[in-house]
């Protein structure tokens, strides 16, 4: 006689807080691209760490990027610092490869 055991579960995610305090990208799935590589920082909005990208140079690249299935419509928001070239260099936030906002400058 053969058994089959048949179990069905679902998860709820709630709020999902990237605070950088562990002093590494590795608490969620995040990918790097570009010429210099993204950075822990003790530069914090909140918290004593955050994010920071590498030093690019005229019309370089410094990315970090996360993929996540999202079910439902909800809000994101994040805390950002720019000090780059008014007007020429920015920083770009993308959802599905769509522009969302950009800023630029101080």
């Amino acid at each position: 006689m053969q058994s089959r055991f048949l179990f069905s579960t679902s998860i709820t995610v709630g709020l999902t807080i990237e605070d950088f305090e562990s002093g590494s990208f590795l608490s969620m799935p995040w990918s790097f691209n570009g010429e210099t590589p993204w950075e822990i920082t003790s530069e914090a909005y909140e918290g004593n760490l955050g994010a920071k990208s590498g030093n690019i140079s005229h019309h370089g690249r410094s990315e970090l990027s996360i993929t996540a299935n999202v079910m439902i419509n909800d809000n994101i928001s994040f805390f950002y610092k720019v000090s780059s070239e008014g007007s020429y260099d920015f920083l770009n936030f993308f959802i599905d490869n769509s522009l969302m906002n950009q800023w630029s400058g101080e």
